[in-house]
């Protein structure tokens, strides 16, 4: 963990803009007397947080594609203890705690719905992670952005998140099966794919990637409303033998390992060409990232066969699947030992 790795703020990735600052109050969330504040942007975080390896991953994806959803479904079972991993899964505090506890309560407890994300630059929930590696564990924090979908909309010329983003360790690309058609003026099919390859080509010109070429960054897609295929999807009730697989043969059994995310994926890809028809969306990610892609099916509510299709959350019973995993594999990608086998 590099010196000046230290100094890069994790939010707006300003450098040499972190300075120490000495708390006026006793804050839960900085039990350090100091923190550090980036005078770019303004984020908090402890000091002692500053020596810690960091990655820094974000949700990139139209709106209403599951984003937020996800993220604080995946973060209420690290908060549990209930993430799918042997390795050791924390909540680091930060200032986004408040804002995820919230949303914990409306949409886990409450069985209610996030509003949108607002469009400036978010606070991301923090992971501390302690790997498994046998020759010693490694640790490192793990800063989960959860922006807007607006974002993918706009240019990298313009647009402060999307020069942010652009530049992180990894994506959870998200995918919407239920938006396809546009319909009351909504997105379609053909707008996602032409965000995806907006994001793609600017990525590829901040890293300086030259045309045509894979960009060497881990990206986990993320096809979400795997319970609403059955209704709202071309596959209609087609989709149920494949989401029988997934929850009977590949379902959650203690430790994810990456062979079950690798089979997971593979059932997805074969679902692709009935679930984005006319769209080769396997063969568009893999040249524009190349070997460092993952599919990855989610529900932030439920698989459970007999509540499929069902929209009223009154009615549902909230298991959700699959919504840590693009998480651990990103870790896997970056070298920690995460995932069992």
């Amino acid at each position: 963990w590099a010196a000046a790795e230290a100094q890069v703020c994790p939010r707006c990735l300003a450098r040499n803009r972190l300075k120490v600052r000495t708390a006026d109050a006793v804050d839960p969330r900085y039990p350090e007397t100091n923190y550090l504040e980036c005078d770019a942007c303004g984020y908090r975080f402890r000091q002692s947080y500053a020596r810690i390896p960091r990655l820094c991953f974000p949700t990139v994806g139209i709106r209403a594609s599951g984003k937020t959803h996800m993220l604080v479904t995946a973060y209420d079972r690290v908060r549990n203890g209930t993430a799918p991993t042997s390795a050791a899964l924390q909540q680091a505090p930060s200032i986004a705690d408040q804002q995820f506890e919230a949303f914990i309560d409306l949409i886990v407890r409450s069985h209610g719905m996030a509003g949108a994300t607002h469009h400036d630059l978010p606070n991301p929930i923090v992971i501390h992670a302690r790997d498994k590696d046998p020759a010693g564990a490694n640790t490192v924090l793990v800063n989960l952005f959860d922006y807007s979908g607006e974002m993918v909309q706009k240019t990298l010329d313009t647009d402060l998140l999307r020069q942010r983003a652009v530049l992180m360790d990894g994506f959870m690309m998200f995918l919407d099966p239920t938006q396809l058609y546009g319909e009351k003026g909504g997105i379609r099919l053909e707008d996602q794919i032409r965000a995806m390859n907006d994001f793609y080509q600017d990525m590829a010109e901040a890293r300086r990637v030259g045309a045509g070429r894979a960009i060497p960054v881990p990206v986990a897609v993320c096809i979400t409303k795997f319970d609403l295929l059955v209704t709202d999807n071309p596959m209609k009730w087609a989709a149920a033998d494949y989401i029988r697989t997934l929850t009977d043969d590949l379902g959650p059994a203690g430790a994810v390992t990456l062979d079950v995310i690798a089979r997971r994926s593979a059932v997805v890809e074969e679902m692709l060409p009935q679930m984005f028809q006319g769209f080769d969306l396997r063969k568009k990610f893999r040249e524009f990232f190349g070997g460092q892609v993952m599919f990855f099916p989610i529900s932030s509510v439920s698989l459970i066969e007999g509540e499929l299709g069902v929209k009223d959350m009154k009615k549902r019973s909230v298991d959700p699947y699959g919504v840590v995993e693009p998480v651990l594999w990103l870790l896997h990608m970056h070298g920690y030992e995460v995932l069992g086998g």
